[in-house]
């Protein structure tokens, strides 16, 4: 008792609103996710409510789903010693996955240490010897394969009521853009070179209203999604003697591979960064597209909301990873 005591206590603060449980008929109704069975194979046997605690042992990151029935107080599920105990198993189970490696190096070790027998120490006199299989045509026909396609299904269509939020939602992001637009056109009507790049906010609201739920889509990719891939675009234009058609194409492939290393992934950055490459732009204008971006979050935020089957953000920096702070996890990812 006197141990649960100490490590409720000290857990307090990082266990207070860690665990979110959510509807699993809400997940089966959401529009932006793709139709499984699972999930209502779940719902009809009386599990109604499903919650992720996430996990990073040993340099392995997962996370462990638990279930619980329908008629089940969400307030007892969230008190502090469920919360504990539940974050305490997904360590355990973190730990045993971390162990996976070391069995299979020791497995490999072992192996390698362990005398092969040669094939041909038996085969009678003047026989043939067997000649290996060849497997030049193998990575060929599974390119093949993968080509054609895997078994996933076509994703649901958007129901109307959440198209026409959606057509709400992006509207009134792209009127608050050309307003803005509008307004650095004529309060810097005397810095020519000034300007707004517009075509990637196209992007980002389809993202934000189209696929609310989608790493790519929320603050944390946008914002650091952005900065990156924004200043590796113009990074690139101070390189002397660089033809405009390769800059144009190796800054935003650089960037985008940066982006993705680092786990914030963004397709309107990308899109920006072939802009800011074109070498028409500067420091400024890279100041107004972040600036713009962060104000952006608020339409986002305040329309997406107002359906019961969306939630936007889904999380803010990183999902909840005991003390490690945002740039902790960027650092590992850029690892």
């Amino acid at each position: 008792r006197i141990s649960l005591g100490r490590s409720i206590r000290g857990n307090e603060q990082q266990s207070r609103g860690a665990i979110l449980w959510r509807d699993i008929l809400s997940l089966v109704n959401d529009p932006d996710k793709s139709k499984t069975s699972r999930l209502a194979n779940l719902q009809q046997a009386g599990v109604g409510l499903a919650a992720g605690v996430h996990f990073h042992v040993g340099g392995h990151s997962g996370m462990v789903i638990y279930f619980a029935k329908s008629d089940k107080d969400t307030d007892v599920l969230t008190e502090l010693p469920n919360q504990v105990y539940m974050i305490r198993m997904a360590e355990i189970i973190g730990g045993v996955v971390a162990s996976t490696d070391a069995r299979r190096a020791a497995a490999a070790s072992k192996h390698q240490h362990t005398p092969t027998e040669d094939p041909t120490e038996n085969l009678p006199e003047n026989s043939p010897v067997p000649q290996p299989t060849r497997c030049g045509l193998r990575p060929i026909r599974t390119w093949l394969r993968k080509s054609l396609g895997g078994n996933s299904q076509i994703p649901p269509s958007m129901p109307l009521t959440q198209a026409l939020l959606t057509l709400i939602g992006a509207f009134s992001s792209l009127t608050l853009v050309s307003v803005a637009d509008r307004f650095i056109i004529s309060s810097f009507e005397r810095l020519e070179d000034v300007s707004l790049i517009i075509p990637p906010f196209g992007a980002l609201v389809t993202l934000q209203y189209g696929l609310t739920a989608a790493p790519a889509s929320q603050p944390r990719n946008i914002i650091f999604g952005q900065s990156v891939a924004g200043a590796i675009a113009l990074a690139f234009t101070y390189i002397p003697n660089l033809y405009p058609w390769l800059r144009i194409a190796l800054a935003p492939a650089v960037a985008i591979s940066v982006t993705a290393k680092l786990g914030i992934i963004h397709p309107p950055a990308g899109a920006a960064a072939v802009v800011l490459a074109s070498g028409n732009f500067d420091w400024i204008d890279y100041l107004l597209l972040l600036l713009l971006n962060v104000i952006l979050l608020v339409p986002a935020i305040a329309i997406n909301n107002i359906s019961q089957k969306r939630q936007y953000p889904t999380y803010w920096g990183i999902p909840w990873s005991g003390s490690k702070s945002l740039f902790s996890q960027l650092k590992k990812n850029a690892k």
